[in-house]
């Protein structure tokens, strides 16, 4: 495997893996994980990768989705 692909099974991605999995931008993930609402860690240390727990984020945006669509029917 080179550097631009991924095992899309794995549970932890990189932001770009992440983006390429799920459609949506890097940069609305990497503001995810700085304002804490993307699940993650830190691979290694120092400079090391933000690694993305995607079925965990992507239980989380259906729960928002969800929610989004009860509010709107309620409002």
């Amino acid at each position: 495997m080179n550097r631009r692909q991924s095992d899309q099974a794995a549970p932890y991605q990189t932001i770009d893996a992440t983006a390429r999995i799920t459609g949506l931008s890097r940069d609305f993930i990497r503001r995810g994980v700085k304002e804490g609402r993307v699940p993650y860690i830190r691979g290694g240390s120092g400079n090391s990768a933000y690694l993305v727990n995607v079925p965990l984020f992507l239980k989380h945006l259906e729960a928002e989705a969800a929610a989004s669509i009860r509010k709107e029917a309620a409002g």
